[in-house]
C-alpha cells in the first residue's frame, strides 16, 4: 500500500515533521510519495511554501530518495 504524506504548516508557519519522517521510516522512501491539493491549497499557503516544507522534511534524505519521495514512487505507482 502506498502512503501519501501530507504536510501541515502550522499556523504559526512551524514546520512539525516528526510524524512524517516517523512514517518514512516505517514504510520506506520507496512506498512514500508527497502530494498536495493545489490549487485548493492556495487558500491557506502558498505552492513555494509548501514545495519548501516538504523539501525541509527530506533534507536529510540521499538524492536518491528524494527522488522517489517527490517523484519516483508516484510515476511507478502511476505508470507515468
Amino acid at each position: 500500500m502506498i502512503l501519501s504524506v501530507v504536510v501541515t504548516i502550522l499556523r504559526e508557519r512551524r514546520l512539525n515533521a516528526l510524524p512524517h519522517l516517523h512514517t518514512i521510516e516505517c514504510f520506506g522512501p520507496d512506498r512514500c510519495m508527497f502530494e498536495s491539493t493545489f490549487p485548493v491549497d492556495k487558500r491557506s499557503l502558498s505552492y513555494a511554501v509548501l514545495y519548501n516544507a516538504l523539501k525541509k522534511i527530506v533534507a536529510g534524505f540521499p538524492e536518491s530518495e528524494k527522488d522517489a519521495m517527490f517523484y519516483g514512487t508516484a510515476a511507478r505507482i502511476y505508470r507515468i
